[in-house]
This record gives structure tokens, sequence and C-alpha cells, in this order.
């Protein structure tokens, strides 16, 4: 157990690495997270699978791995603000390794379940965020709630408004650094 989370250490900063270098050139929209979760998970089941086959240099055996995930999340990660006009990408997160069952992995992995404390801090941030949602200027609200929470088309919200549809997406952007804003002045309150 202890060589797999070293051996997961010591390769860790290797994906952050690619990451960054991918992302360098791709749009601020993107979330550099997805990617980054693409590729430790990479990661993680190249080195359960690296255990069957010995003889392997982990690295030579990883890094084409690990490459298919995150140029596969970088790439659904750009097309994710396209019109339907527009061509999507491929879906993220092809491994090409020996399966794992799900339980297998659950067991490596640290208990995510929230405590009590964080479900009620949760509980109210999304409190604030929709009070501040209410606050925003009829606009940017609608932008806000078409585009996030009824997940609408860009180019149907610039119909709908009678603007174009990079004017959606800046409004959408300020939308949400004020929104950002907001909730961050309200919980240093």
């Amino acid at each position: 157990m202890d060589d797999w989370h070293e051996l997961i250490g010591a390769y860790l900063p290797l994906v952050h690495e690619r990451v960054r270098g991918i992302t360098a050139g791709l749009p601020a929209y993107v979330d550099v997270d997805e990617i980054t979760a693409a590729g430790v998970y990479a990661l993680v089941v190249s080195a359960e699978a690296c255990k069957e086959h010995d003889g392997y240099s982990f690295w030579r055996f990883a890094k084409p791995r690990l490459e298919k995930a995150i140029l596969a999340a970088a790439a659904a990660e750009r097309g994710r603000f396209m019109t339907d006009a527009r061509p999507k990408a491929p879906p993220p997160y092809k491994v090409y390794v020996v399966p794992q069952s799900s339980q297998a992995i659950d067991n490596r992995l640290p208990d995510a379940t929230p405590s009590t404390e964080e479900i009620v801090l949760g509980r109210e941030r999304l409190r604030t965020v929709r009070a501040e949602i209410d606050r925003l200027p009829v606009r940017l609200r609608k932008i806000l709630t078409g585009r996030f929470l009824q997940h609408r088309h860009i180019a149907d919200l610039a119909a709908e408004l009678g603007i174009s549809d990079s004017r959606v997406f800046q409004l959408s952007t300020q939308a949400v650094d004020r929104l950002r804003d907001r909730v961050a002045a309200r919980e240093r309150l």
C-alpha cells in the first residue's frame, strides 16, 4: 500500500506539469481541475495495471495512457461551451488499461463523505448564492439562470435578448464575477 502511494506521489507532479503545458494554449473558460482529474485518474489506474505487467518501466507504461486521458479531457473541456452548430469533442477519460472494480478503487481513496458541519455550511452558502442571484440586474439574472441553471444554449439566450452570442458570453462572465464577489463579501461578514 505504501509503495502504491509513493509511486502516485512521485509521478503526480508530472501529471500537473503536463496539464499546465496543455492548458496554457486553451481558452480561459476551460476547467483545469477537470483535466487534472482525468490525468490523476489515469495515473491511479495505470499504477494498478502496471503491477500485473512485471518488467515494464512504470513511466513507459503510464505515459501514453496519461497523454490520452489528459488530451481527451482538454478537448472535452474546450468543446463544452460550443453551440450546437459547432462539432462536439469526444467524451473524456478514455484510459486503456486493465479494468478494476469500483470497490477496489474506493478502498484506496479517502472517505469523501461530508461532515455535518460541511453540510450546514454548504446549505448556508447555497442560500447566500440564491439571495445574491435575486439581487442581480434583470438582464444578468436572466443570462445566469438561463445559462447555468436551465442549461440553455448561448444562441437561444442571444435570440431571446436580441444581442449577439459573444455579448451573452461576456455578460455571463460578468454575472459570475459579480456573483462571486458578492458571495465572498457576504462570507467575510
